[in-house]
């Protein structure tokens, strides 16, 4: 499906790279709204990116810009007056149309135009280790896969809270690099392009716009990437920091957001699955029970940290709970 979108604007020329594979051109895919500063370091990192092992004969960066303001751009253009020249091509694209979802398809729809083979996500607020993008695609060339995930450690400005800390929330997943993963998130995530047209053929766009108001849609991604047998494993060394306000290490934002992710996760499911995935259930009253039993415990030993896990895994479970229940769609704001 064609997605409607601003002008194109191509910002600066490639230079080539060298490379150990006949072709191999990337596309580095940025969603982007109201955030011109943290996009700026982003860029500042993509431009100091080193290759070892697999190289690609280009790099393109698509920055699409889903502010109506076009905030971006002045960022992207500015890139123009540097002394130094920017080593990779940027492409700028305004994406009037509200919502993540719409800003992504259209990155994915661009990177198809410039006959991507692959296509790496990241968000605007976060930055990549130098050796990032080298890692994903050295991982996927030694393992064969169609997709390659990293984590997404937090970073900080401030003392976070000490319940936050004692409770483990600002742990980053971590498995060993090359295993495989059933769910990842899009804030680090290299796709090769004919996995994602597989997964648009079987819909209309690679990113499910029933996601757009919720999220999940990276979640949703992952099933139906697996659905067509596309193998999805890990890099745990391919490392991109985000950056995390004050206000969303506050208690009822932490847990609002843990049932959140909970729920667009059993809804992804249920949707991919096109059943009710009564396991899933099952799982979450468990994770009820264990829940009230951490409370407790915590409680006895009057530990807030032992508390704060236990509300965290209570308000996963109850959005897993809901997600597998409830078919009304639920903002981030409820």
């Amino acid at each position: 499906m064609a997605l409607a979108r601003g002008p194109v604007t191509k910002l600066r020329g490639s230079q080539p790279l060298r490379s150990l594979m006949n072709t191999m051109r990337v596309a580095v895919c940025i969603a982007t709204y109201q955030r011109p500063e943290q996009l700026k370091l982003l860029l500042d990192d993509l431009a100091i990116q080193n290759f070892t092992q697999v190289t690609p004969t280009s790099v393109a960066i698509v920055i699409a810009d889903n502010d109506p303001g076009e905030t971006a751009r002045t960022t992207v253009e500015a890139l123009q007056n540097t002394a130094a020249s920017y080593p990779y091509e940027l492409h700028y694209i305004a994406v009037p149309e509200r919502g993540v979802v719409h800003a992504r398809n259209a990155a994915v729809e661009l990177a198809h135009e410039l006959d991507a083979d692959w296509m790496a996500f990241i968000d605007d607020d976060e930055r990549p280790v130098t050796n990032w993008l080298g890692l994903l695609l050295d991982t996927a060339e030694r393992v064969g896969a169609s997709s390659v995930a990293g984590p997404v450690p937090e970073r900080f400005s401030f003392e976070p809270p000490s319940w936050y800390i004692d409770a483990g929330l600002h742990c980053a997943e971590s498995f060993p690099t090359g295993s495989t993963v059933k769910r990842f998130g899009v804030g680090n995530l290299l796709v090769s392009a004919s996995a994602l047209r597989d997964v648009a053929e079987a819909g209309e766009t690679p990113f499910d716009l029933r996601f757009n108001a919720t999220g999940g849609e990276d979640v949703f991604l992952g099933f139906q990437l697996a659905k067509e047998g596309h193998q999805m494993v890990w890099c745990d060394e391919a490392i991109a920091t985000t950056e995390v306000p004050e206000e969303r290490t506050e208690f009822r934002w932490v847990m609002r957001r843990q049932y959140n992710a909970y729920r667009n996760y059993s809804r992804a499911l249920r949707l991919s699955s096109g059943s009710q995935p009564w396991p899933e259930l099952a799982k979450s009253l468990g994770r009820l029970a264990e829940a009230a039993g951490r409370i407790l415990f915590g409680a006895v030993r009057l530990d807030k940290g032992a508390m704060s896990a236990g509300a965290y895994l209570g308000a996963g479970a109850l959005g897993k709970f809901a997600g597998t229940t409830d078919r009304q769609d639920s903002g981030w704001w409820d």
